[in-house]
């Protein structure tokens, strides 16, 4: 299908850039926020390191988000175990700026809407939080964060 008419909105006129994959970032980026807190990029670095009361507010944070996700049935337990193995296998900062490619195309390659906008709040949580990673404690957190939604995702997935 000619790609110009895919982006021009019914009116014929042409989208803004980042409205073009059928969401908005920064509305994807208020969303998570709204869910786990508007420190959530630092939260993930420090994953390990929070206070008892900020990480039990912040583990209750994550439930949450990934119960909606799964309980939508827009995030599977495979896509959440792809996810995880991209992350579990970097093990450096460079090897993880390189994954975040690799989940927009996760995203991209997505057919139902519903799916691609709930995938597209886990490209933004890691894209955003990754690129914010300055050391290898940071990228421990980020494991140890997303063994953390992996687990919850599993849990509250419906046969």
């Amino acid at each position: 299908m000619n790609n110009k008419i895919l982006n021009r909105n019914p009116g014929g006129q042409n989208r803004p850039q980042d409205q073009r994959r059928g969401f908005n970032e920064d509305d994807l980026r208020n969303e998570i926020k709204r869910d786990l807190g508007d420190n959530y990029i630092n939260d993930i670095l420090n994953f390990t390191s929070l206070d008892p009361s900020v990480f039990t507010e912040v583990n209750n944070n994550i439930k949450t988000f990934i119960k909606a996700l799964t309980q939508s049935k827009a995030i599977t337990s495979t896509k959440m175990r792809k996810i995880y193995e991209l992350i579990k296998k970097s093990n450096s900062l460079n090897q993880m700026l390189l994954q975040i490619p690799y989940l927009a195309y996760m995203v991209g390659k997505e057919t139902s809407t519903r799916s691609k906008r709930e995938l597209g709040k886990i490209y933004i949580l890691f894209k955003d939080t990754i690129e914010r990673a300055k050391d290898d404690k940071h990228i421990y957190n980020i494991k140890k964060f997303t063994e953390a939604l992996v687990a919850y995702q599993k849990y509250y997935e419906e046969d």
